[in-house]
């Protein structure tokens, strides 16, 4: 592994800079450019322990912190929409009483006996259901009807929180995809500050 070397700058840090570099010019965090010295003057300056080393040429930094946010919103957003879902489907069975699970295959073999009906039949049918809207329910009916209701506002509150988790998994999704386009890899970082000025030529 090539020996790293600490150069000073006047804002009191100490970039890390290898024999590779000599004569380039680096920049410090402090926006100071500053020339790495010839093979000669690197070996009078204080050599970085690879404590140091491994430090300050770590990969994480502010944009693998918002990436790591991100992605957990998303995936913990997403874990309670699926609990919910769960415990929705768990509360539409518990509470649906026997006998009234409606079904595709209930729902078939109605519109099957409906479209079998004569027209007077079907208006008797309608005439019958009329009548039996404004009768009054015995306390079975009536127990069965409010099984049903809590039933139904317990999967309409389920649906409503998980509306509320679709949101926030949008959101994490749109904080990674911003921090991956607006946002420099501290590698990347790294490797424009250590990339040498371009020559220009004065005119004469």
């Amino acid at each position: 592994m090539p020996t790293t070397y600490l150069l000073p700058c006047d804002c009191g840090k100490k970039l890390p800079v290898e024999a590779p570099q000599a004569g380039q010019t680096v920049r410090c965090s402090c926006g100071q450019s500053m020339e790495v010295p010839t093979i000669r003057g690197l070996a009078k300056l204080q050599q970085a322990k690879q404590q140091e080393v491994t430090k300050a040429g770590s990969r994480w930094g502010p944009r693998q912190g918002l990436l790591l946010l991100g992605a957990v919103i998303t995936l913990t957003a997403a874990s309670v929409s699926v609990a919910l879902q769960v415990k929705a489907n768990a509360d539409y069975e518990k509470f649906t009483p026997t006998g009234y699970e409606f079904t595709e295959e209930k729902a078939e073999r109605i519109r099957q006996a409906y479209e079998k009906m004569s027209p007077a039949q079907t208006w008797r049918e309608w005439g019958d259901l009329r009548s039996r809207v404004g009768r009054n329910s015995t306390p079975t009916e009536k127990k069965i009807a409010e099984v049903i209701l809590y039933r139904d506002e317990q999967v309409a509150m389920y649906q409503r929180w998980r509306y509320v988790t679709y949101g926030i998994v949008a959101l994490g999704v749109m904080l990674m995809a911003a921090t991956l386009l607006f946002t420099t890899s501290p590698r990347a970082a790294a490797k424009s500050s250590k990339r040498p000025p371009p020559n220009r030529k004065r005119s004469p």
